[in-house]
């Protein structure tokens, strides 16, 4: 692995998804943040973060850009 990427949301955003995707609760949601590294902390140890504010085209099309960045760079 040469970079570490790192998908960052608002929390509320994260809840809403984790409770309609996975049917969580919010106390079920909360918990599960609040078992994990802060965002702070995980973005300190990445190569790159990426904004996850929006809707899976949106995400995929960042994901896309920065991907065909990091291909162009290797190759000069």
């Amino acid at each position: 692995m040469d970079q570490v990427w790192v998908t960052v949301a608002p929390e509320s955003d994260v809840i809403d998804r984790l409770r309609s995707q996975k049917g969580f609760t919010e106390q079920q949601a909360r918990a599960r943040l609040n078992s994990q590294m802060p965002v702070a902390e995980k973005s300190k140890y990445a190569d790159v973060v990426i904004e996850n504010d929006s809707d899976l085209d949106t995400l995929r099309g960042r994901v896309e850009g920065l991907w065909q960045k990091v291909r162009f760079s290797e190759n000069d």
